[in-house]
């Protein structure tokens, strides 16, 4: 393969290439149990999780936060000690045969599937690419590895989990499922809490973070939890103690009002996810949602960007702002909806 294909064009560029050799040469002699995560949405908040949880019982490293995985995964594998028990990835990818770069270098032992939805399709062109590529995670695990995926997701639960002879555990809210989630609660800006059931036990997790589509990632971390040998009580203590991640629905409180912040990046699902939150928040009292531009959508830009409108007229969001070239669909969608204070501004000066 050919690593400089995924580098940009510069002087540090032989550096990066040479540190992917020698990082896939170093990971391959520890042969640690490498679990990976990919998906549309929720990549990261899944990773973290995961790596909170499993260090209450195994010496864990994982990905840094927002460092692209080309960088990110080559510099986590030139981290692994003797004392390494488990190394968490997130595979992240944008274009395609990307995920081939990162199996060249890494294969799991055990893989996460958050959500296939159709992001990034400027390069992946539509769900099915977006499937197919992420797909590639489960097609190269082992027969006796493990494929823990979202029941609740369509695409995952028909096509994706036809693509492994491992081992599926399947977690979600539906009732039957092997790890399942119910119960949800918002305990205001502290946090949430919810039930996790795995065969005979279930416990109450309270933690910190908002935003129901986030007990996803604490099932998953469970579910990664459960197969390595813990119990739920285990899983709990350091799932409850994870913070929440910065610009992920960080709900933020400025006199008498709530902020929500969810500005570290976003697609078409991930702003419907935020703006279910935002009116959960605002029941009783004015929702104002201000949202930009989301990027990487190719063909699909000005149905993303119509879906959210909708979306927000939906949840009868009193006032919408929006900012940047395509987000007007959102503003002039939200107005046609029913939404009458709905502004389009130039730029982000504007709207403070």
């Amino acid at each position: 393969m050919k690593y400089s294909q995924f580098y940009p064009e510069n002087w540090k560029r032989p550096y990066h290439i040479i540190k992917a050799k020698v990082a896939r040469i170093y990971g391959q002699f520890w042969d640690k149990d490498v679990i990976g995560i990919t998906g549309s949405v929720g990549k990261t908040t899944t990773k973290e999780a995961i790596a909170k949880v499993l260090s209450y019982k195994f010496k864990v490293i994982s990905s840094k936060e927002n460092l692209d995985p080309v960088f990110n995964i080559p510099k986590t594998l030139l981290r692994i000690r003797p004392s390494t028990q488990k190394i968490v990835l997130e595979y992240g990818v944008e274009y395609p045969n990307e995920m081939d770069f990162y199996l060249d270098l890494a294969v799991p032992k055990m893989a996460v599937i958050t959500r296939i939805y159709w992001t990034h399709t400027q390069f992946l062109k539509n769900i099915f690419g977006v499937g197919n590529e992420k797909g590639k995670l489960l097609k190269a695990l082992p027969p006796d590895g493990i494929a823990i995926l979202n029941f609740d997701d369509e695409y995952i639960r028909n096509r994706m989990s036809k693509l492994t002879k491992a081992k599926i555990f399947w977690y979600g809210s539906r009732p039957g499922v092997d790890l399942q989630i119910s119960d949800f609660l918002y305990q205001g800006v502290e946090g949430s809490k919810f039930l996790l059931k795995f065969k005979d036990e279930e416990i109450e997790i309270k933690w910190k973070l908002i935003g129901e589509h986030n007990t996803y990632a604490a099932a998953a971390a469970a579910s990664v939890g459960v197969n390595c040998g813990m119990k739920l009580s285990e899983v709990k203590v350091d799932l409850e103690k994870m913070e929440r991640q910065p610009h992920r629905l960080t709900p933020i409180k400025y006199k008498d009002n709530l902020i929500i912040d969810d500005t570290y990046n976003s697609s078409p699902v991930a702003a419907v996810m935020a703006i279910e939150t935002l009116r959960s928040f605002a029941r009783k009292s004015r929702a104002i949602a201000v949202l930009g531009d989301m990027l990487e959508l190719g063909g699909f830009e000005n149905q993303g960007h119509r879906e959210v409108g909708e979306k927000l007229a939906q949840e009868n969001i009193e006032v919408v702002v929006t900012v940047g070239e395509a987000s007007k669909i959102i503003s002039d969608t939200a107005k046609s909806k029913g939404i009458k204070e709905a502004y389009h501004l130039e730029d982000n000066q504007q709207v403070t």
